[in-house]
Order: C-alpha cells, then sequence, then structure tokens
C-alpha cells in the first residue's frame, strides 16, 4: 500500500505505467460498485448510477488515506483544529477529489472504456448545499488547506436538507424552491447513528435544595431534537493528508407519538418530526445557534477526553442532555 501512496502523491504524475495500471484498477472498482453496491447491470445503469459508482471507487481511495492520517495523528499524539461553521460551501467533489489524488486522467480512460464521459459525470453531481456565500466558501479552502498542509483538523457544521433554495428565473421575476441536493443520496458521506446527542428546546429550570443546604438547578428541556453525525472525508493536495469535516443532521427523539396517533389526532402525532425539519430545513441566518454549538461541543470534549486520559475534563456536559447516547470518537480509526 506505501508503494502505490507514494505513486499518487508524486507531483509530477508521471511513473511510468501507472496512469495505465491506474486506469484498469479504477474500471475494475468503478464496475464492482456498480454491481454489489448500486446493484445495476451495466446496460441499465443511468448516468446518475454510473456517477455514484465512480464517486464510490474515488472515495475509496480517500478512505485509505483517511484510516492513516487519523491513525497517525493519535499516535504523534498531534494537536488538532476543530473548526465549527454554520456553512461548508463545500463545491462538488468528484473532479475536486481526483485532482487531489492525481487520478483525473486515470478516471477519464477507465470511464472512457466503457463509454462513459467523465465530464457528463461531473455536470450530474449536486452542488452540495451547505452554505450560501464567502463565509462559507472560506471555511472549506481552511478544511482543504489544512489538510494539504498535514495539519489533522476537524471541521463540525450542520447538513442541511434543503440548503439555501433553488433558484428559477421566470418573466424576469426570481422564483425560489427547495433545494433537492440529499434527493439521490450524497455518496461522500459516512452515517454514523451510533454518534448521537440530545439536544434540549425551552422548558423550565427547576430549583432543588439538597440536604446539606446547597442549592442545585435541574433544566427540563420541554422539546428534545437528537444531533446525529454524518462525517465527509476532505483530501488534501495528493491525498497525502485527509481530515474529517462532520455534518449534524437532526431527528425527533420520538418520531410518532402513539397516543396522539391512537386518538385520531394525526397531525398531532407527527409534530415531533415537524419540529426535526425546522432545525435543518432551509437555510436561513436564525443559525439554528443552540444545536449546532451543542453537539459539536459536548464532541470535542468526548474526544479530548479520550486522547489526554483520565486527568481531562470530563467527557460529559450533562447526564441527560446534550451529551452522547453512545461513545463515538473519530470513526474512521
Amino acid at each position: 500500500m506505501e508503494a502505490n501512496l507514494t505513486e499518487v502523491r508524486d507531483p509530477s504524475g508521471t511513473a511510468p505505467n501507472t496512469n495505465e495500471s491506474e486506469a484498469a484498477a479504477l474500471r475494475e472498482a468503478v464496475l464492482r460498485h456498480l454491481t454489489y453496491t448500486i446493484g445495476k447491470d451495466r446496460n441499465a445503469a443511468s448516468e446518475r448510477d454510473w456517477f455514484i459508482a465512480t464517486a464510490l471507487a474515488v472515495r475509496d481511495r480517500i478512505v485509505e488515506r483517511w484510516m492513516i492520517s487519523t491513525r497517525t495523528s493519535y499516535a504523534q499524539n498531534r494537536r488538532r483544529v476543530y473548526y465549527l461553521s454554520l456553512e461548508f460551501l463545500i463545491g462538488r467533489l468528484l473532479i475536486n477529489s481526483l485532482t487531489n489524488l492525481g487520478l483525473t486522467e486515470a478516471m477519464r480512460t477507465a470511464l472512457a472504456s466503457l463509454d462513459i464521459d467523465l465530464d457528463r459525470l461531473r455536470e450530474i453531481e449536486p452542488d452540495a448545499a451547505l452554505g450560501n456565500g464567502g463565509l462559507g466558501r472560506l471555511a472549506a479552502c481552511f478544511m482543504e488547506s489544512m489538510a494539504t498542509l498535514s495539519i489533522a483538523a476537524h471541521g463540525y457544521g450542520i447538513r442541511y436538507d434543503h440548503g439555501l433554495f433553488m433558484q428559477t428565473i421566470k418573466d424576469g421575476w426570481q422564483h425560489e424552491y427547495p433545494e433537492t441536493w440529499l434527493e439521490f443520496g450524497n455518496p461522500w458521506e459516512f452515517p454514523r447513528p451510533e454518534v448521537n446527542y440530545a439536544i434540549g428546546f425551552g422548558g423550565s429550570v427547576e430549583v432543588i435544595h439538597r440536604p446539606n443546604g446547597a442549592v442545585a438547578h435541574s433544566w427540563k428541556p420541554s422539546e428534545t431534537v437528537e444531533a446525529v453525525a454524518y462525517d465527509v472525508p476532505i483530501v488534501g493536495w495528493r491525498g497525502a493528508h485527509v481530515n474529517t469535516l462532520r455534518l449534524w443532521s437532526a431527528r425527533a427523539a420520538n418520531p410518532v407519538r402513539l397516543d396522539a396517533f391512537n386518538r385520531g389526532d394525526y397531525m398531532g402525532a407527527y409534530r415531533p418530526s415537524q419540529c426535526r425539519g425546522d432545525f435543518e430545513g432551509p437555510l436561513s441566518k436564525r443559525h439554528h445557534a443552540r444545536g449546532r454549538g451543542t453537539a459539536p461541543a459536548a464532541g470535542v470534549l468526548l474526544r479530548f477526553s479520550l486522547v489526554a486520559g483520565p486527568h481531562s475534563p470530563p467527557s460529559q456536559t450533562g447526564r441527560r442532555y446534550h451529551s452522547p447516547r453512545r461513545q463515538g470518537c473519530d470513526s474512521a480509526q
């Protein structure tokens, strides 16, 4: 594997026979994913099927380096940058990842042998609707730059279902529609359902008088939403280092209230799921401040405590709320 990594990192990209052998390996990987991951025969596959198979073949190459980067960071006890941002405009990752890995022409050759145009697949990939402007693009550039410089970093953001909005112009007027970038899934992400945190909203604070005379306060949220992690590997130039962008998705702690459903209150029964949509629906400047800050903060404390040992601060900021339901650190390790 090390020899292969060395070839990919070569800035010239002109190692003898590298392109031919890489093209053959990539062709095999694309066909394997088309058959065994997507479940399609090449004669029945759509252009989107080919895109997903191609993206997964590229992702496989990234994952190898991701594992190595994560293990190396822990083995060397390196300091880590934690980058929290409401927006990460990472763009379309297919060509960007191929370019950073030095595999663009090899993949073009592999797909051409299958009568598939790489540039056409490039157009099919949706733009990740994770921001709306310069700050989001700057955050994405910082993540890629840190990977290029082999700086251990972990990004935290929100996995918006519908981004800002989809724009169309009709009769000289702008019309807005929900962005559907996740309609067919995201081949670059890794769901981490085992890494989830309960986020409380509203409610009241109960005053508790202890027998020793001390006064304690207990917060009782009126609503709770679960933040669930999705990891996207961010590869640097020539694949020398890969960092993690962790995006948080919201889900209802109790998706259906069966008591309300059995009473015939069908709309009320699904209200928790509707509240979940308020958290990660169309991107707006409400900024979802509490949810987007609490889950990353709890994750950072947990990761720090696992690395620093027993003398580090507690990993849980609360026993019931904004605390990990299950232990989860760097899932890529």
